[in-house]
């Protein structure tokens, strides 16, 4: 039973971080993605 508890104080910090880091990931990835599509526009044009 305390294992437990221990290995839940643990991963929850764990979980939080990664979701973070993947809504971070996420705005950097679609960011990224509008800034090709602009630049691509601006060649084409």
């Amino acid at each position: 039973m305390v294992v437990e508890s221990f290995l839940v104080i643990l991963l929850s910090p764990i979980a939080v971080g990664l979701s973070i880091l993947a809504a971070i990931f996420r705005k950097g990835a679609t960011i990224h993605m509008v800034a090709i599509r602009r630049s691509q526009s601006g060649h084409e044009a």
